[in-house]
């Protein structure tokens, strides 16, 4: 299946429901990847699982056959906020990196994103496998 996204601002309730749930009630592990990102942006862990914690969804993301999202942490002392994604199909955490708190991604793309994408739909063609 080719890879597709769709924006929180596309999401229903029910879509961003389901999207938190699932986050909340998994277990992360840190990809290789993500902790060498992590060192040389100088995230510390405790900064990902708050942001896992009480971040804001962002985006859904389905790529390499793995349901992902996005989500972006709250802003700490210094007005950047920490962004986490998370592979939901594999319990990974694929990377972070931060993001200014007042980024409002004016230039962003949304012909990226197809809001016509039924994520509840997705995520149940899936659930047998590991979810």
């Amino acid at each position: 299946m080719q890879e597709k996204r769709k924006h929180v601002s596309q999401m229903s309730y029910k879509e961003q429901e389901a999207l938190v749930n699932l986050v909340n009630h998994t277990i992360f592990s840190f990809r290789d990847y993500c902790l060498y990102k992590m060192k040389k942006r100088k995230i510390k862990r405790k900064q990902v699982v708050k942001a896992i914690k009480n971040g804001y969804l962002i985006e859904y993301h389905f790529k390499d056959n793995s349901h992902r999202v996005l989500l972006r942490g709250r802003p700490n002392n210094s007005r950047k906020c920490v962004c986490v994604v998370l592979d939901l199909t594999n319990r990974n955490i694929i990377t972070t990196y931060y993001n200014h708190f007042n980024d409002r991604h004016t230039t962003l793309n949304l012909s990226i994103y197809d809001e016509n994408l039924d994520i509840l739909q997705m995520l149940s063609s899936k659930k047998g496998e590991k979810f």
